[in-house]
């Protein structure tokens, strides 16, 4: 009976002795191990959202530099540093192949665009009638394909913001609107975004006037103060 109360005395006191000191070390090494994994997943996600954005964004500066062009149209894409978003905008309207736009789509043009629009049909066309025209050449675009030219809304990847905006002349513009043009003969605005993730890390996205590039930096990017003033910008 002895051994029996002595076997009973000894398993309370295992229990009440707890986890040994091996035991301890053992869980919080895995513990930590799990807390790393987290960050490094967490991390690595955020990096990913970044680089996505700036691709994506600098897509949409190359396609709208190529729709002026070919629509004969100034447009502009417009940064929304508040909500980070962007989209682009009729700024001037093209030679149109129809007669005036409906009503709806009038309302869609700035009152610069539609008085911009009238004048032009005032004008006598590009191109005369029986006018040769080896290399098909046409200026005249219809307004829906001047429409389906535009970048709609698009929100930025998630824990990614616009940051500033560099532009010509050194402004910074870090809150608000900024605005990048683009005209039929060719050019783009010259600007340096930054795009920031919830960690810090930046990409820089830095436009070429002249030939419609986009350069990317992983990196932030500091423009000069004559910025975009000069010939060797590009």
């Amino acid at each position: 009976m002895n051994t029996i109360a002595q076997t009973k005395q000894a398993l309370k006191n295992s229990h009440r002795r707890g986890f040994s000191l091996v035991e301890v070390l053992v869980v919080l090494t895995i513990v930590a191990g799990l807390l790393g994994i987290g960050a490094m997943t967490v991390s690595s996600l955020s990096a990913g959202n970044l680089k996505d954005s700036a691709l994506n964004l600098s897509t949409a500066l190359r396609y709208t530099y190529n729709q002026a062009g070919m629509n004969n149209t100034q447009y502009r894409i417009v940064l929304d540093l508040d909500q980070n978003t962007y989209h682009s905008e009729i700024v001037r309207a093209a030679y149109f192949e129809s007669s005036t736009p409906s009503e709806e789509d009038a309302e869609f043009l700035t009152e610069e665009a539609r008085e911009l629009e009238r004048k032009k049909r005032e004008q006598e066309s590009l191109f005369d009638k029986d006018e040769d025209n080896p290399f098909g050449v046409n200026r005249k675009v219809s307004y829906e394909r001047v429409q389906d030219g535009l970048v709609k809304t698009k929100p930025l990847k998630e824990g990614v913001r616009i940051a500033r905006v560099y532009t010509a002349g050194g402004d910074i513009i870090d809150s608000g609107l900024a605005a990048i043009n683009y005209f039929p003969m060719g050019w783009q605005d010259p600007v340096v975004v930054h795009l920031e993730d919830s960690s810090g890390a930046v990409f820089s996205l830095i436009t070429e006037p002249l030939t419609g590039r986009v350069k990317l930096l992983s990196d932030e990017y500091i423009p000069d103060d004559d910025f975009g003033l000069g010939e060797d910008d590009d």
